[in-house]
């Protein structure tokens, strides 16, 4: 099954995201905290 990359992508985000506790609304978009040093923000 082929998949259209944005959507690949952003199904990968949305699995990322949810593996490190994120929240990822409705909208497509993700605000992400890292852990650590590391701060992510997202918007798809």
């Amino acid at each position: 099954m082929l998949l259209d990359s944005a959507a690949e992508v952003f199904i990968l985000h949305t699995a990322f995201a949810n593996k490190v506790g994120c929240h990822v609304d409705t909208g497509q978009s993700e605000e992400c905290v890292g852990i650590g040093e590391s701060v992510y923000v997202t918007k798809g």
